[in-house]
This record gives structure tokens, sequence and C-alpha cells, in this order.
């Protein structure tokens, strides 16, 4: 059986044709109109994070005046919760070395760039469909990684992960299914 998943994932990417990849994209379409309205109706995404952050820091603001920072035992928590507004927010693209992008963008494309490796290998030593095969999979890494950057981090990052792993492997049963 895992066979029979590999070598379909396999040709899935060798040869990948643009009705494929129209078919593809739509999916990937789908999934993230289908995340943008989630946030939309309930409210987990950046701007609604800032907005209560907005509200938390009037209420400390208002706290602070009051002399809360004066009390033995609400200060540390005044102080906890300061420290945790300052929090920075999650940028896209950095220059730096960010683990958070990178774990980001191997479990959402883990498989498919796995797939840009051996092609490129298969390109190196000189095998006709190794082209084929790096190109599809390029592509569909690059589908896969472009929204998982957007996608805000429900609760942990291991969420998303979790969620990006399940993605991936729901693609793949489907991809077996239907073409394989």
């Amino acid at each position: 059986m895992f066979e029979s998943l590999v070598r379909s994932i396999e040709d899935t990417f060798v040869d990948f044709t643009p009705g494929r990849f129209l078919y593809v994209l739509f999916l990937i379409l789908l999934v993230v109109a289908a995340l943008v309205v989630f946030n939309e109706l309930t409210g987990y995404g950046y701007n609604q994070r800032v907005k209560s952050r907005i509200s938390v820091l009037e209420r400390l603001h208002s706290l602070d005046q009051d002399g809360i920072t004066q009390s033995e035992k609400l200060s540390p928590l005044y102080e906890s919760l300061v420290a945790d507004l300052r929090e920075k927010p999650f940028q896209p693209f950095s220059f730096g070395l960010n683990l958070e992008l990178i774990l980001r963008i191997l479990s959402a494309a883990g498989l498919p760039i796995a797939f840009t490796v051996v092609g490129a290998w298969q390109t190196v030593r000189g095998h006709s469909e190794g082209s084929q095969l790096f190109a599809g999979a390029l592509a569909m890494s690059i589908i896969l990684v472009i929204p998982s950057i957007y996608i805000p981090i429900y609760k942990t990052l291991w969420v998303n992960v979790t969620g990006y792993v399940a993605v991936q492997v729901e693609f793949l049963y489907l991809l077996n299914r239907y073409f394989g």
C-alpha cells in the first residue's frame, strides 16, 4: 500500500499537467478562502488580536492610574501582563534565522520539498523525467508554502504544524484515491 502511495505521488509530480496544476491551485484557494471566512466569522486573526491588545492596554493604563503598581500582590501580575503585550508580532519575511518560519515551511510543504530535491538529483544524474519532477514539486512547494506563511498561529505553533501535516496527508490520500 505504501509503495502505491509513493508511486502515485511521484506520478503526480512527473506527469504534472496544467489541468492538475489548476485543480491543485483551486483546492488550495478553496482552503485559503475557507480560512479567510473562518477568520472573519470568529475573529481569530491578527487584527482581532491587535484590537484585544489595545483593549487590554487601555485597561492596564486605567489600573496603573489607580495605583496597581503599589500593591505587592497585584504588581507582579501587572508586570507580567505588560511583558506579554511587548511580544513581537509575527513578520512573514525577515532576513534573520526564524525557526518558527522554517518550521512552518517544512511542515506545510515537507513532502513536495523532498520531491524537489529528488527531482534535482535525478536531473543532475541525467534522468529525463527529473526536470519534470523538479518543476512540478517546486510548483507544489510554492503553492503550499505561501498560504502557510500568512495563516495566523492558532493558540500555539504546534497546532498549526499539526494542521499543515494533516492537510498534506489528506491531500496525498485524495491524490492516491482519485489519481492513483
